[in-house]
């Protein structure tokens, strides 16, 4: 009874870069949802306290501003993003490529991709 769609998970084999971190930097990837700006000063908040304890320059965040490769965000030591939507292509990709991730978890990521949603969790 109905259609049956054929579900084809998304293994991003078209990838070949793999982790090989050469900077001490977190890039955060860039986001067109309204709550990118106040997460990304969250991070750097949280990074201006681990280096005001350590008395040292920790993880300095670099802003994604122009189209990369998949190699040149392999070699960053680590990745922070808020998906659009929950199984965004980009998330798959970095998973495939093994570079550590930084997401937000339930229920904050909801709020971030529904910000409008009257429904609380």
């Amino acid at each position: 009874a109905g259609i049956r769609v054929p579900y084809v998970p998304c293994l991003s084999l078209y990838i070949s870069a793999r982790y090989k971190p050469t900077k001490p930097d977190m890039l955060f990837f860039r986001s067109s949802l309204p709550g990118a700006s106040p997460f990304l000063r969250v991070l750097r908040l949280i990074e201006a306290e681990n280096e005001a304890a350590r008395g040292s320059s920790g993880v300095n965040i670099d802003t994604m501003t122009k189209s990369m490769t998949f190699s040149e965000m392999a070699s960053y030591r680590s990745i922070a993003m808020l998906p659009h939507i929950p199984n965004a292509l980009r998330l798959s990709d970095m998973y495939c490529i093994g570079i550590p991730l930084f997401i937000p978890d339930e229920p904050m990521i909801h709020k971030f991709i529904w910000p409008d949603d009257p429904l609380p969790l």
